[in-house]
């Protein structure tokens, strides 16, 4: 089993949350919107269309425990999930967002570009 490099968090309760091959679970198309630059993703699931965010890590800061092999392994993105119309309220994401965690976050993340997500100044 190879280390999940991304994680995904739904603004919903599905069945399965959490690292996964995306390619299993959902049909994800890569797009840039004009009017966001922060969406880089689209899918719809039951019906509803979603879009993603990306938050890329650049050091080792939430790790996941493989119960098969019995060790702890890193996340290094996370893509958060929202509906088009209201987006759902993430708390891990504003948690991440904090200046605190500044020097772990990859600045490219296309969760930045959005100009309501950006990472505080010290």
């Amino acid at each position: 089993m190879t280390p999940p490099d991304v994680y995904h968090v739904f603004p919903f309760k599905v069945d399965y949350e959490g690292p996964c091959s995306w390619r299993d679970f959902l049909q994800i198309e890569e797009k840039v919107s004009k009017n966001d630059p922060s969406i880089t993703k689209y899918t719809t699931f039951r019906g509803k269309i979603l879009l993603g965010r990306s938050l890329k890590l650049t050091e080792e800061l939430i790790f996941i425990n493989n119960k098969e092999s019995n060790t702890k392994m890193p996340v290094n993105e996370i893509i958060f999930w929202s509906y088009f119309d209201e987006e759902s309220h993430h708390p891990l994401k504003d948690e991440l967002l904090q200046p605190m965690y500044k020097d772990y976050i990859d600045q490219n993340s296309s969760i930045l570009k959005s100009k309501k997500n950006k990472v505080p100044e010290e």
